[in-house]
């Protein structure tokens, strides 16, 4: 199915550096499963990695589906420690 595809696409990209392409299909395959808890997470760790703030929604969204999932919740740990200010003065 199309969202499969489009997870798979956006999941690789990702593993690869290549974030921006991978938010797309990223994003696609949201749209298309919105109950993969799976597509939330790989979206939420794409958003982390381009520093944008909707990665803490998108990553509480997947735990709000897998609410056992221990790398969701170290993902959304780590995402919560990158604040504007942390980035700037490393604190």
């Amino acid at each position: 199915n199309i969202a499969y595809v489009r997870l798979q696409a956006g999941r690789l990209l990702s593993q690869n550096g290549d974030y921006w392409a991978a938010l797309e299909h990223l994003q696609e395959a949201v749209r298309l499963a919105p109950k993969s808890a799976l597509a939330w997470f790989e979206l939420g760790v794409c958003q982390s990695r381009l520093g944008r703030s909707e990665a803490k929604a998108t990553l509480e969204q997947c735990l709000n589906i897998h609410p056992d999932w221990d790398e969701a919740k170290t993902e959304l740990h780590k995402c919560r420690g990158r604040g504007f200010f942390r980035r700037i003065f490393g604190r």
